[in-house]
């Protein structure tokens, strides 16, 4: 039995393709009726240290993922049920159910494109190269030489022609973006193309974010050993 939607961006079932996880992206992140992001993660706090309560528009934020308290704001100016479905003009948090944490979603966008594992094999076979060779340029622990990909070895500068590029400009994401934009094969551009995508969006940038009650911290105590 497949993993439902949307969760199978994060947990992706044996059998599914490319398109399965692209489309599970897609979903979380575009207006797709209830799979929508509830919003985008802009900051990498968690917590404020000062107030203990979820950062604006962090990993954990109320406007994004839901109030921590029913009925009740953030900040604390709207409280009870009477108010349920209001917006706090404050602080921007809906009062309501907090197990809404438990059920809506967030999503980042990466200013460069990410490889999920799924995909690894198919950009493999659209560029005609190993997966090694595809994770060690995206890695930058190959390079492309002559325009295929080789290991970076300890004396690549006595090998490399002084016209290409330097090694920093010959890997990573963005040149792996370039040569999937430039690539051509035609079964995965005609599968791509039926539901709105290219080649190059194998890499992905709109990540999704799980609901704020499925990452809560969680408060580890060490056991009392005694003397």
């Amino acid at each position: 039995m497949k993993v439902a939607r949307p969760y199978r961006f994060f947990w992706p079932a044996a059998d599914d393709t490319a398109l399965d996880v692209l489309r599970a992206s897609r979903g979380l992140t575009e207006a797709n009726g209830a799979e929508r992001s509830h919003g985008r993660v802009t900051a990498v706090e968690g917590y404020s240290r000062r107030t203990g309560k979820p950062a604006r528009n962090g990993l954990y934020c109320a406007r994004i993922f839901g109030p921590t308290e029913d009925h009740s704001c953030l900040c604390g100016k709207f409280r009870g049920a009477s108010h349920d479905g209001v917006v706090c003009d404050t602080c921007g948090v809906v009062c309501g159910r907090a197990e809404a944490r438990q059920r809506l979603f967030g999503h980042l966008e990466s200013p460069v494109g990410l490889l999920h594992p799924r995909l690894r094999a198919t950009v493999a076979e659209v560029l005609a190269w190993s997966e090694d060779a595809v994770l060690g340029v995206l890695l930058g622990t190959w390079e492309l030489r002559g325009g295929e990909p080789a290991p970076i070895s300890d004396d690549w500068r006595d090998d490399a022609d002084d016209d290409e590029p330097r090694t920093f400009e010959r890997c990573g994401s963005a040149v792996l973006h370039e040569r999937l934009r430039e690539a051509e094969h035609e079964a995965w551009q005609s599968r791509l193309a039926a539901e709105g995508y290219t080649l190059a969006d194998l890499l992905i940038t709109h990540i999704p974010v799980l609901p704020a009650a499925e990452r809560e911290p969680r408060v580890v105590t060490s056991p009392d050993f005694g003397d």
